[in-house]
């Protein structure tokens, strides 16, 4: 059964929510004083969490890159597509 947008969009949605409580967690640490490392290591996760989103909105955008038809947007789309993988890290 493949992906529909729908669920991709809920998947996403999903994603971004939990990193928005993950940042407001982030702060509360802070506001609540808390230490250096936990603070630290929590920013660790949420980036980990970003590129992990990163990494599966390209993932399905080069799905759609392989349905287009034209040859010469698939490859500039293919291209913007790798570019952008490698500023995830």
């Amino acid at each position: 059964m493949s992906t529909t947008c729908l669920e991709l969009n809920k998947n996403i949605k999903n994603r971004v929510a939990r990193l928005k409580g993950q940042i407001a967690g982030v702060e509360k640490m802070v506001n609540d004083g808390r230490g250096a490392i936990d603070i630290v290591t929590q920013i660790a996760a949420i980036k980990s969490s970003l590129s992990s989103l990163a990494v599966e909105i390209l993932k399905e955008e080069s799905k759609e890159c392989l349905n287009v038809k034209d040859k010469k947007n698939r490859e500039e789309s293919f291209e913007a597509i790798v570019t952008n993988l490698f500023k995830i890290n």
